[in-house]
């Protein structure tokens, strides 16, 4: 699709880390933790739950290879996608993320990021989310644990804090610094970031399948 930086290979093939037929997994900027990365689809669709179902075996698959090889050299992760709401580049991409790092550790993500605003929050799969999509315009998805949970879209738009409840604002919360903003970072956020994309970049391709 033209204009989506994630649709443009070559402007992504550097911070490319891993593929399958149909998917990438990328590390991007502004990362929280090494370990940080992201699982695209390479054709363009607007998030996980417009994907045909032809692709979730694929993409299953390679959800479980990617959080063995995090869990494997980092730490466990979860995993968080917007479903087009709040997402800064309108692409299906899934954010995975390390629970654990040198600045915060996190026992349950649920617990800490979510249980706290008293959304309706159900356990979910692709299916469920492709239903959401559908009737109810959008989704939050997180995962952990192996297991998928959904925050429908009019749950969302009738919390007042929506537009904070993000892995960046969360982050920030906990005195990360340099995750608010992935195209505003200070000159040292921004030598810390690359340091953090570096060891993500160095120890993911000395993993094997």
């Amino acid at each position: 699709m033209e204009n989506c930086i994630f649709c443009d290979w070559e402007a992504i093939k550097e911070d490319t880390l891993y593929e399958t037929d149909h998917f990438s997994v990328k590390v991007g900027f502004g990362i929280v933790a090494p370990g940080h990365v992201m699982i695209i689809s390479k054709e363009h669709y607007a998030c996980f739950s417009d994907l045909p179902e032809e692709l979730w075996f694929e993409y299953q698959k390679l959800k479980q290879t990617i959080i063995r090889k995090i869990t494997l050299k980092f730490a466990e992760p979860f995993l968080i996608e917007h479903g087009v709401l709040g997402q800064s580049v309108f692409h299906a991409h899934v954010h995975c993320i390390p629970k654990k790092s040198t600045e915060y550790e996190i026992k349950s993500i649920r617990k800490a990021m979510f249980d706290p605003h008293h959304f309706e929050i159900k356990q979910a799969d692709l299916a469920a989310l492709h239903d959401l999509y559908r009737q109810r315009g959008g989704y939050l998805m997180f995962e952990e644990d192996d297991m998928m949970f959904a925050i429908d879209a009019i749950s969302l738009r009738n919390n007042q804090i929506v537009q904070n409840l993000s892995y960046r604002h969360f982050f920030t919360d906990l005195g990360v610094e340099g995750v608010s903003s992935w195209q505003n970072m200070s000159e040292e956020n921004k030598i810390k970031d690359e340091e953090k994309r570096e060891k993500t970049k160095k120890i993911f391709r000395k993993l094997t399948p």
